[in-house]
């Protein structure tokens, strides 16, 4: 017959690493109540064990009981205080509940710990959100001296340069981080750096250093290089970098949406609309290009039936979606069914509140003459996005004071 941990741990009443060992099982087995009772037993029999310590805080913090634990570590730590698998427990529960306590922590380990990259790591995150700025350079530009966690250590270098404006550094920075967690965060960075400096030259040559060397993300590069010229507003290069895409991987529907995103912004129906088809035809079940389609034909067309069509397969596809069921809504507004425009749109605005939607519901709040009620939703509506542009053109055209 098996023996299971529990009966070794009997057969072992008074065996330190057995009895940690039962309890170890039973919190992996999600049993924590019976776990955190085999750690008190432990430390019953072992007051002074460290590993039925850290499992017992572990366990607490498991079942949010965090200030027990920082208690109880404080405690041990005081009879154990050159113990650094305990000090690294207590800080890392520390960063959920006192930063200032947690950077303290991080400290003592880094000097006890003076080769750990991922103790000097640590403490340079918390110093930074800390804004404890002389801290967290320092303890990155170690890493660095180090060879230790270097394109996370530059990644955060590049930020704290990009916060105070230097933008040269900021670049230097990012350029090295060549890969692990932060290597698209920092792409972003470098690329938003060179779009608002214009020079679209540099972004373009890294984006194809990028893509050369992760050509597997290729697609989704494109995608993001487009997305930075156009918030900076520089909508004919981003749609060069987006048509350039679609060159290379032709089936794409997120190249595709992308671009013909831009091109409903740019207010070029026939280029939107033949985007938006190319992708039915490769995904006849594609739910964002059968409700945009169908709303942009709703919005700027008169042709009411082919936007119905999409929209009720759209709906059929995703019932639930707040932002069909306001197309829907609008449809049934400008073809002057207001009962069931109401319906819709107060549906879809109970759903998802925001601005776009928000607008939608006042505008047919305002035309049946509604217009306290209307002026409701709209002031709720700029509270949520004040800077919409659905809705800030709908109160600039229908002349609506709040």
């Amino acid at each position: 017959a098996e023996i299971s941990a529990v009966d070794e741990g009997d057969q072992h009443p008074e065996d330190e690493q057995l009895l940690v060992g039962t309890g170890i099982l039973l919190q992996q087995e999600g049993n924590y109540e019976a776990a955190i009772e085999q750690a008190r037993k432990t430390l019953k029999i072992h007051p002074r064990s460290i590993p039925a310590a850290i499992l017992e805080a572990n366990l607490l913090h498991q079942l949010k009981r965090d200030q027990e634990a920082i208690a109880k570590m404080a405690q041990l730590l005081e009879f154990y205080p050159d113990n650094t698998s305990l000090r690294q427990q207590y800080a890392r529960i520390l960063t959920h509940h006192d930063m200032e306590l947690a950077q303290e922590q991080f400290s003592i380990l880094s000097r006890q710990m003076p080769d750990n990259g991922d103790i000097l790591l640590s403490l340079g995150i918390i110093a930074l959100e800390r804004r404890d700025l002389e801290t967290a350079q320092s303890a990155f530009e170690e890493l660095l001296n180090r060879d230790l966690h270097i394109a996370a250590a530059n990644y955060y270098l590049g930020r704290m340069a990009e916060a105070r404006n230097d933008l040269q550094e900021a670049i230097i920075h990012y350029l090295q981080v060549n890969g692990g967690n932060d290597f698209l965060s920092a792409t972003l960075h470098l690329l938003d750096i060179f779009v608002r400096q214009d020079d679209l030259l540099s972004a373009e040559q890294h984006m194809n250093r990028v893509r050369l060397r992760f050509p597997d993300q290729s697609e989704a590069l494109y995608v993001l290089h487009a997305q930075s010229l156009i918030k900076y507003g520089r909508l004919t290069p981003a749609e060069r970098v987006l048509s350039e895409g679609i060159s290379q991987f032709p089936g794409s529907t997120r190249l595709l949406f992308a671009r013909a995103m831009l091109s409903n912004d740019r207010k070029q129906l026939a280029a939107t609309e033949r985007d938006l088809r190319q992708i039915l035809k490769h995904d006849s079940e594609h739910v964002a290009a059968l409700n945009s389609l169908g709303y942009i034909l709703a919005d700027r067309t008169q042709r009411f039936d082919e936007a119905r069509h999409f929209l009720e397969k759209a709906l059929q596809l995703n019932p639930d979606d707040a932002a069909i069921i306001d197309s829907m809504g609008w449809l049934q507004y400008r073809t002057g069914k207001y009962p069931e425009a109401l319906r819709y749109l107060r549906q879809a605005y109970e759903t998802a509140p925001n601005g776009e939607i928000g607008a939608h519901l006042g505008e047919v709040l305002w035309v049946i003459g509604d217009k306290d009620e209307a002026r409701r939703i709209w002031r709720e509506a700029q509270q949520l996005e004040p800077n919409d542009a659905t809705l800030n053109e709908t109160l600039t055209r229908l002349k609506a004071d709040l």
